[in-house]
């Protein structure tokens, strides 16, 4: 299962004085991430350090920034990792309150911020569906997307011309035929597999 970040999310721990303010956010190519991350350290000029974790595609990349090895970047890479989320980061800003917390607490608190960010972004799950290019006369279409409508799929990308020239997409995990729609070979112009993201209504960090 593959997911990505639709819309970003916060998450926030504390212990005795410190505060850890995170963000879970989409990351399209690594060559974004430095604008990211400065406008990041920005949003939280007062903060000691800013450990983050990011993956996009095969590269990937975590930072303790100045904190004990192993306590912040490593984490937030792995939680990623497990959770199934790709060309996503996590950022964390953390404040030191005036009392040393250890490793271990450490440690928890930055999963925890981190993990409360990704619980509360917007997730879409990469989903293959099945795409028709229809080309139909101004009647069929009418009729194409009345029976769409009923049926519960989608049609886009309209345009109108001689004809109408539409793409009908169908969820891979929903047999369809097309008969259901009473297609014809001739009004069918391709078809073609792509990946879509459908937001996930559950969330994959409980």
């Amino acid at each position: 299962m593959s997911y990505r970040i639709l819309k970003k999310g916060e998450g926030r721990a504390s212990l005795l004085g410190s505060a850890f303010e995170a963000e879970a956010l989409p990351l399209e190519s690594v060559s974004d991430f430095p604008s990211v991350y400065a406008s990041f350290k920005l949003a939280h000029p007062k903060a000691d350090h800013y450990p983050y974790a990011y993956r996009v595609g095969e590269l990937f990349k975590s930072s303790d920034d100045g904190e004990p090895g192993g306590t912040a970047g490593k984490g937030l890479l792995v939680m990623l990792e497990e959770e199934g989320v790709q060309n996503a980061a996590i950022l964390v800003a953390r404040y030191f309150g005036g009392t040393k917390l250890g490793t271990g607490r450490l440690h928890r608190c930055f999963l925890s911020a981190g993990k409360e960010s990704l619980s509360n972004a917007a997730l879409g799950e990469e989903t293959p569906y099945l795409c028709l290019h229809l080309d139909l006369s101004y009647s069929r279409y009418e009729e194409v997307k009345r029976l769409c409508k009923k049926k519960g799929y989608e049609l886009g990308e309209e345009q109108y011309g001689l004809s109408v020239k539409a793409n009908l997409y169908v969820d891979g995990k929903i047999s369809f035929r097309g008969e259901e729609l009473f297609l014809r070979e001739e009004e069918i112009l391709f078809r073609e597999t792509i990946i879509r993201l459908k937001e996930v209504e559950h969330d994959p960090c409980q």
